[in-house]
C-alpha cells in the first residue's frame, strides 16, 4: 500500500517491467452513458493479460433557474390546523416552501448551494389583495419560478365567484411572466372536509374554481399541480381538525407535488445535457 492509501497491484508470474494500456487512456473523455475500456498489459516476455472495465457517466440533473418564490395564503405561510379555542399558529418548519426547498436540494446537489424557495404566504388574503404585493414580490427578489397558490379564502368568504378567481389567478400568472418569471406553476384548490370548523366551502365551488384554474393556466402557459386530486382520497388525513389546513403529512405531500412538477417542467432538458462528456483518471 502506498502512502496515499492506494493499493498497488500485485505481479504474479511474469516478468518486470510491465507496460499497460487501454483503449480510452487515463484522463481521456468519455460520453454520457456507460463504455467499455478494454486495458492490457504486457510484460517483458510479450505475455498480455488484459480486463473490461466499465465506466459509467450521469449526468447531474439540474434546474433552469434557482430562485423560486411560493405566493399565497395561510396555506403556502405553514398556518397549522387548531382547535377553534386556540389561537392562530403558523410552523414554518412545516411549511411546504420550506420542505419543497429540501427536497429540490437533496435532488439537484450541484445547485444546493443557490436553491432557495421564498416562502411568501399571507394568512387571510385574497387573489385581489394578493395582487399588488404579487408584483413587489416578483420585482424584489425576480425569482426564477413561481409557485401560485391562491383562491382558498375567497371560496371560503363568499369574496368572488369561480370565474372572478379564475380571472385573478390569470392576471397573476400574466403578470409574473410580464416580469421575467421563467415558469409558473399553479395549484388548484385543496378539498375540505365538511362537518370541520373552517370548511366553508358550498358543494361544488371548489370544483369549478379548479376547472377554472386549468382553463386559465392552459391559456397562460403556466402548470397546473393538481392537489386536490392528490389530497381528496385521503382528505380526512391529509387536513387537519379545522377541515381548512393541511397536517405535517399535507404539507409534505404539497411540497413533493411541486418538486414533482418542477422536476418535469423545469429541468435542464436531457438531450442538451448528454452532448457533454466528463474526463476521468484510473489509478492502479
Amino acid at each position: 500500500t502506498n502512502a496515499d492509501g492506494t493499493t498497488v497491484p500485485t505481479v504474479v508470474s511474469s516478468a518486470t517491467p510491465l507496460a499497460t494500456s487501454c483503449t480510452i487512456p487515463s484522463g481521456g473523455e468519455f460520453p454520457v452513458g456507460t463504455t467499455d475500456v478494454i486495458c492490457s498489459t504486457t510484460d517483458a516476455q510479450q505475455r498480455r493479460a488484459q480486463c473490461v472495465l466499465q465506466v459509467t457517466v450521469s449526468i447531474a440533473p439540474r434546474l433552469i433557474g434557482t430562485k423560486i418564490l411560493a405566493f399565497g395564503d395561510s396555506l403556502t405561510e405553514g398556518e397549522v390546523s387548531l382547535p377553534a379555542r386556540m389561537p392562530r399558529a403558523v410552523e414554518t418548519q412545516s411549511a411546504y416552501p420550506t420542505v419543497l426547498q429540501t427536497l429540490l436540494r437533496e435532488r439537484y446537489l450541484t445547485q444546493a448551494a443557490d436553491i432557495v424557495v421564498y416562502n411568501d404566504g399571507k394568512g387571510g388574503e385574497t387573489v385581489s389583495q394578493g395582487e399588488d404585493r404579487l408584483v413587489e414580490q416578483i420585482q424584489a427578489l425576480k425569482p426564477d419560478a413561481l409557485l401560485l397558490f391562491q383562491g382558498t379564502n375567497d371560496v371560503n368568504g363568499g369574496v368572488l365567484t369561480a370565474d372572478q378567481i379564475a380571472t385573478q389567478i390569470r392576471a397573476g400568472i400574466s403578470r409574473a411572466y410580464r416580469f421575467g418569471v421563467k415558469k409558473v406553476f399553479v395549484s388548484t384548490l385543496l378539498p375540505q372536509v365538511p362537518g370541520r370548523q373552517k370548511a366553508y366551502a358550498a358543494p361544488g365551488v371548489l370544483d369549478d374554481v379548479n376547472d377554472g384554474i386549468y382553463y386559465v393556466a392552459d391559456r397562460e402557459g403556466a402548470v397546473v399541480v393538481d392537489a386536490w386530486a392528490a389530497f381528496n382520497p385521503q382528505k380526512e388525513l391529509l387536513i387537519g381538525i379545522d377541515g381548512l389546513h393541511p397536517t405535517a403529512d399535507g404539507y409534505k405531500l404539497l411540497a413533493e407535488l411541486f418538486r414533482d412538477a418542477l422536476k418535469t417542467h423545469f429541468e435542464v432538458a436531457p438531450a442538451a445535457a448528454a452532448d457533454s462528456t466528463s474526463r476521468i483518471t484510473f489509478s492502479r
